[in-house]
């Protein structure tokens, strides 16, 4: 069994003996599968603290509506206090347990923008006057408007294919995910050096948007080839299989 869908398993309460067994040994003896393990739990208490989030926003909604319509007297008895208890408990496990994470959620879980790697700009000194530098000086300002109108300008005057790739990156930013993947897809084309990380951005355009089957498909070819984050992808697919 491969090691990512064993710490899901894990931290999913779904594994047998035989596969807790083999994840103690795997956890006190590999520290790259250790690493792994700790990575998937962060995601996990991500997910939680997001859905705790979404009861406290419903909780709160609750007792507004209640206090405008004058059912909440200044001082709470334990007789009101105890039903919205009940309630909030009863959420919170159907929201943990009960119910698939939403699109967006997993989205966020493994989204990071990817970094500027073409220019080097530090700060305080001051950006060139080209337009190369200048896209990318907005790219890593997360000014991804601008910066995919001149990675466009660009990329009609220099036809190198890493500009495609980052004008995609700023799409996406930029929350148009039906351009980023179709910029992705174009740039999948060309087989450059980002071909790989393209396809990881191209999937997680695809959750984004509620594409899962087409995400699948993505995130498989990225875990026989073992490329670019083919880990988060294992992690990421069996996600969205669940």
């Amino acid at each position: 069994m491969d090691k990512e869908q064993l710490i899901q398993l894990i931290i999913h309460n779904k594994a047998n003996d035989n596969q807790k067994n083999k994840f103690e040994k795997l956890v006190n003896t590999d520290l790259e599968f250790k690493k792994s393990y700790q990575e998937a739990l962060d995601m996990r208490a991500a997910l939680i603290k997001s859905k705790s989030a979404e009861l406290r926003n419903l909780f709160d909604k609750l007792e507004s509506t209640h206090r405008d319509k004058k059912q909440f007297s200044r001082k709470l008895s334990i007789k009101t206090i105890i039903p919205f208890v009940a309630a909030a408990s009863i959420l919170l496990f159907i929201l943990l347990w009960n119910s698939s994470p939403s699109n967006d959620e997993i989205y966020n879980q493994y989204y990071t923008p990817y970094r500027n790697v073409i220019v080097n700009i530090e700060r305080g000194e001051t950006i060139g006057d080209d337009q190369v530098s200048r896209a990318f000086y907005n790219y890593e300002s997360k000014n991804y408007a601008v910066a995919y109108k001149q990675f466009d300008s660009i990329y009609n005057q220099d036809n190198q294919s890493f500009y495609l790739f980052y004008q995609a990156n700023a799409a996406l930013g930029n929350e148009d995910y039906s351009s980023a993947i179709e910029l992705y897809k174009k740039h999948q084309k060309l087989q450059d050096d980002f071909y790989a990380r393209s396809g990881w951005y191209l999937a997680l355009s695809y959750v984004k948007i509620g594409e899962k089957e087409k995400a699948i498909l993505v995130l498989d070819k990225i875990i026989d080839n073992q490329s670019y984050n083919y880990k988060k992808a294992q992690s990421l697919l069996q996600t969205l299989k669940e």
